[in-house]
């Protein structure tokens, strides 16, 4: 899965392509750090608040190996660095990049 080093679940596998889609009309890629607590889960998604990188596309092929490898360099790449937030309302959900 794009943007994240671990493997993970079903239902959060669904929430992160929420968050994908949301960085493609921005014309980016979010590459997770880490999650941030505020875990709300249902039958089908288990959602976290996140943070990491939002990397325009256009940089995505420097930035994802050093991503993967966990290099100390995706630190250069650290004015890309944001918070995802999300609102449920209903069977709704909201995702949110906050600097």
């Amino acid at each position: 899965m794009q943007g994240s080093r671990t493997q993970e679940n079903d239902k959060f596998v669904k929430f992160f392509t929420l968050v994908q889609a949301e960085a493609l009309k921005r014309g980016a890629v979010f590459f997770s750090d880490c999650g941030q607590g505020d875990v709300f889960e249902n039958e089908t998604m288990e959602c976290e608040d996140l943070c990491g990188w939002l990397i325009p596309q256009r940089l995505v092929r420097e930035f994802e190996p050093l991503f993967l490898n966990n290099s100390p360099k995706q630190h250069d790449y650290d004015n890309y660095y944001v918070f995802v937030d999300y609102i449920v309302n209903g069977d709704e959900i909201t995702i949110i990049f906050d600097k």
